[in-house]
Formats: C-alpha cells, sequence, structure tokens
C-alpha cells in the first residue's frame, strides 16, 4: 500500500514522539521528513511560554495530516496494509492526535484550578477512534480496553502523572480513546 519514500517518512514522523527532543536524532528525522533545507541549525528546543510557532513543527504536523488523510482514504476504500504499514500508520496517527491537542492539554495542566472536566474530551475521543479506525491502538495500548474501563478523566488524574514528554500524551490517548470505545 506505501510506497518506500511514503513509508520512511510515516517511519520518520512516528518516531518524533519517542526520541529526545534536544538531541541530534530529531533533526535528521526532520530532515528526512521535510528536506535538509527546512531544518533548524540548532537542536530542537520549546520556549517557556509554549510557543507552536516553530515553522518546522508545522511544516511536519501539516505532512503527517497529509499522510494520514491518504492512508485513512486507502484504508477505507479496502486497500490491505501490511502490519509494518499499520505499525507506520499507527505511529502517524498518534503523532497527529498529540499535536491536534498539544496545547489544549498544556493549558489544562498548567491551569490554576483543577477542573472536573476536559472540555476537549469528547474530540480527543473522536479524533482517537477516527484516526485509529483500520489501524487499532498500539498493542502496548490495548490493555487500557480491558475490563473494568477506567474511569472518565479529570484534570486531577492527569496533574498527577502530568508532563509533557509525547510518551506521556500518548499513555492518556490510548486511555481515552480506550474508554470511549468501551462506552
Amino acid at each position: 500500500m506505501l510506497e518506500e519514500q511514503a513509508a520512511r517518512r510515516l517511519d520518520a514522523i512516528g518516531r518524533l514522539g519517542f526520541i529526545n527532543p534536544f538531541g541530534d536524532e530529531r533533526r535528521a528525522l526532520e530532515a528526512l521528513i521535510l528536506g535538509d533545507g527546512a531544518v533548524a541549525s540548532s537542536a530542537w528546543s520549546r520556549p517557556l511560554e509554549w510557543s507552536l510557532e516553530d515553522p518546522v513543527l508545522r511544516a511536519i504536523q501539516r505532512d503527517a495530516e497529509a499522510h494520514m488523510k491518504i492512508a485513512q482514504t486507502r484504508l477505507a476504500r479496502g486497500e490491505h496494509a501490511s502490519e509494518r504499514e499499520r505499525a507506520l500508520i499507527r505511529g502517524v496517527a498518534l503523532y497527529v492526535l498529540y499535536y491536534r491537542y498539544e496545547q489544549a492539554f498544556y493549558f489544562e495542566i498548567i491551569a490554576e484550578e483543577a477542573s472536573l472536566k476536559i472540555d476537549f474530551y469528547d474530540a480527543f475521543c473522536d479524533d482517537f477512534t477516527e484516526l485509529l479506525e483500520h489501524v487499532g491502538p498500539p498493542s502496548w495500548g490495548r490493555r487500557f480496553s480491558e475490563p473494568p474501563a477506567p474511569p472518565p478523566p479529570s484534570v486531577p488524574a492527569f496533574g498527577n502523572r502530568c508532563s509533557r514528554t509525547t510518551r506521556f500524551a500518548i499513555s492518556i490517548i490510548c486511555r481515552v480513546g480506550c474508554t470511549k470505545s468501551a462506552r
């Protein structure tokens, strides 16, 4: 289903969420995705004010969204994807989902007062279900769907395990997505 060049780019996008964002590997993956000319000369970092204005990040987000749309269309038409291709698509889906909600997660985490309801929860669940509809959650996230289903999320529950790492966000993604599918 995927040509080799597309598979390499999907692999690079999916791997971005699991590497040190301050190291050289990130720049190498960004160059693979966007080309050498698009990558900053210094290691990636995010300003303290949590700015999402980094043009490289925005370009990768657009690229990831475009690849997801193509993959979802092909899978919906019934095209067969190997397990390797499904894993690559799954990695991009998690990257897309993380960046769609990164800013909302951050603002919930730094909120002065804890909220008992996460306003973007339903949209998050819908996106999780849509993005992983044809490929399923990662194997390490499937255990979250086993009964009993976790209770609805609350900011204090998120905040107690809060981290800005993608690994943390992906663990939440799996819990939230599986919670909604279990309803």
